[in-house]
């Protein structure tokens, strides 16, 4: 009976759930984002109104540092991600970002949300690539993160 609440809980609360505002701009880039702090404004009251609450911790595993967030239901059972840490810069300022960017993709891929759509392109303005098809295959990329 508890895992049906949960189910309900949760679909309840997709239902409920708008879409983060995306309320900052890379200053290089020049993109719009949802901030961690739109993120959060967005899915907190939602979750709670839907018996849920969000907790969010740093780890460590054999792959690496990583941000793991959870979304608990009052019956004690879990939803769960981990979004795996990757620094720009090798100094707390580089971690302090890499862990606010893994806290807002980590509610957001539970939430199974996406920020609000004005101009989506699937992150290729922000990474630099072209939406258009390569002209050649690419080799595939490794991680050491596994993914």
């Amino acid at each position: 009976m508890e895992n049906k609440n949960l189910f309900d809980d949760f679909k309840k609360f997709q239902e409920k759930v708008d879409p983060p505002s995306k309320d900052k701009t890379n200053p290089h880039l020049r993109n719009a984002y949802a901030s961690f702090e739109s993120c959060l404004n967005t899915i907190k009251p939602a979750l709670h109104q839907h018996n849920f609450i969000l907790v969010q911790s740093n780890m460590r595993d054999e792959l690496g540092d990583y941000t793991q967030t959870k979304f608990v239901h009052e019956s004690g059972h879990e939803l769960t991600t981990k979004v795996y840490l990757v620094l720009e810069r090798d100094n707390m300022q580089g971690v302090g970002s890499a862990i606010t960017y893994a806290k807002r993709y980590g509610i957001l891929t539970l939430a199974g949300i996406e920020p609000e759509v004005k101009d989506d392109d699937d992150g290729n303005k922000s990474s630099g690539v072209s939406s258009a098809p390569p002209s050649k295959p690419q080799q595939p990329k490794t991680s050491k993160y596994g993914l």
